[in-house]
């Protein structure tokens, strides 16, 4: 799945959808007009520290070095809708969320490990990261 910016952060409307839950002292690092390829999607409808609706995990190499930013899916067009075949369907404990993830990265404390660049967690992002890129470049 390939998305193209539009927006950096979302307007006052899409504010609205995302919730009260949606924290608006936060930027994603994404520029309007760039590509990206997804890394997994959650769609959160009882989201405590997100906002509800489709987010995206994408990995934008700009800021940290190996980070995961999840972004509402509402910043983006979707310019190729094919899903991954590295990903797998999980519910959240309480059914609020569904997300569609590389299996690794429902590890206990994977985005913890990666964004303190534990080695095994770096590892596996760069393994995940280039499969991923080289599956849906290949479509």
């Amino acid at each position: 799945m390939i998305v193209r910016c539009k927006l950096s952060y979302p307007t006052e409307e899409q504010i609205a959808r995302l919730g009260p839950e949606f924290f608006r002292r936060r930027t994603f690092g994404i520029e309007p007009g760039e590509e990206y390829v997804v890394l997994g999607l959650t769609v959160d409808v009882g989201s405590r520290h997100m906002g509800l609706g489709p987010w995206v995990q994408i990995y934008t190499r700009k800021h940290v070095v190996h980070a995961i930013t999840f972004v509402p899916l509402c910043l983006f067009e979707v310019t190729d809708a094919r899903v991954s075949q590295h990903w797998e369907v999980r519910f959240s404990e309480g059914g609020t969320a569904v997300t569609l993830w590389p299996p690794s990265f429902y590890r206990p404390y994977y985005h913890d490990d990666l964004s303190e660049d534990m080695p095994e967690a770096v590892a596996d992002f760069e393994r995940v990261v280039k499969l991923l890129e080289d599956e849906a470049r290949a479509g």
